[in-house]
């Protein structure tokens, strides 16, 4: 390794954020297990909401919970659940998750009996954005989320962050039965509507069947492009913490290439970028194309990345700034 050179080391992906109002005991708490959960909290005759989606995402893959009473203390998460009673609203969940690089899991209401009902109120449960995803239906009287928060984390460890949590791969364990049984045109007309059915079929079990966000944009509609962003944003944005206190000019935006160019190398290597050679799966851009005069004097250092999630050369763009020393090298 050149001296002086920096590595971009892989962010964590599927630490799960669970918020549940009313909790009692610590403000913040991880467990890595169901058995660290009942040392903290008990273990009940009958188990409480958070218990079940806590149950659930470990049954299905999950290593890595938070469990806090708001989104003030909560600490570092990618993925979030609402359990029922949570302190904080839809939006202002969204809004976090959106300020922290974070995918929030969204269940249909209880309320919600059938595909017709999810269709005409999604809208205002689910708000539009590339951060949020909505499931449908419930499994058996409960929650999907914390059991889908799971598929996620197998996938990422199984798969990669590139890989969509739904399929054949995506079945869920340890669940009851759905409480509804989706046909072929309800799938398709949920899928239409952004909205992630889960389904039974005969033999298999139950599965996830969708990976669409709730975003407007054609761009981050699945759920593996918005999170394969997330995870390189915060991947780079983590790895370059080095950079603060170096003079803004091309010395410094040569050593930033080059360690995000070889981060980019490794994600293309295990196959989280489309193309049969680097130039057509991603790029890296931070030199005086990316900055103007004014941003150098004012200290922002400014990366642009593109990678190709789903076709040869077709990039998704980044756009990363941090502020450095103004003078230029």
């Amino acid at each position: 390794m050149a001296p002086g050179a920096h590595t971009i080391g892989d962010a964590a992906s599927s630490v799960t954020a669970f918020v549940a109002g009313g909790l009692a005991g610590p403000n913040r708490v991880e467990v890595r297990s169901m058995a660290e959960f009942h040392q903290q909290f008990g273990n009940p005759g009958s188990p409480t909401a958070l218990g079940l989606m806590i149950q659930d995402f470990f049954a299905n893959g999950g290593r890595h919970a938070v469990i806090a009473p708001d989104l003030h203390s909560l600490g570092a998460f990618n993925v979030m659940c609402l359990v029922p009673g949570a302190k904080d609203p839809v939006n202002g969940a969204i809004a976090l998750c959106e300020s922290r690089r974070a995918m929030l899991i969204l269940d249909p209401p209880a309320a919600w009996s059938s595909t017709a009902d999810a269709l005409r109120l999604a809208p205002g449960a689910a708000p539009q954005s590339a951060n949020v995803a909505l499931y449908f239906p419930r499994i058996g009287p409960r929650e999907p989320s914390g059991a889908i928060a799971g598929v996620i984390a197998r996938t990422d460890a199984n798969r990669g962050v590139w890989a969509a949590p739904a399929g054949f791969s995506a079945a869920l364990t340890g669940v009851p039965p759905l409480s509804l049984m989706l046909t072929d045109p309800e799938v398709a007309a949920l899928t239409r509507a952004g909205i992630n059915a889960l389904r039974e079929l005969p033999g298999v079990g139950s599965l996830v069947w969708g990976a669409r966000t709730r975003s407007a944009d054609s761009e981050y509609k699945y759920i593996p492009v918005r999170r394969l962003a997330l995870f390189i944003e915060e991947s780079v944005y983590q790895g370059t913490e080095w950079v603060v206190f170096e003079p803004n000019g091309e010395p410094l935006w040569m050593r930033v290439r080059g360690a995000v160019t070889a981060f980019l190398h490794r994600q293309f290597q295990r196959g989280a970028f489309r193309g049969a050679v680097p130039k057509d799966g991603y790029f890296v851009r931070c030199d005086q194309s990316t900055h103007t005069q004014s941003d150098i004097d004012q200290g922002n250092l400014n990366i642009v990345i593109g990678f190709a999630p789903l076709r040869p050369a077709e990039f998704v763009e980044l756009r990363l700034r941090r502020v450095v020393q103004s003078r230029q090298g």
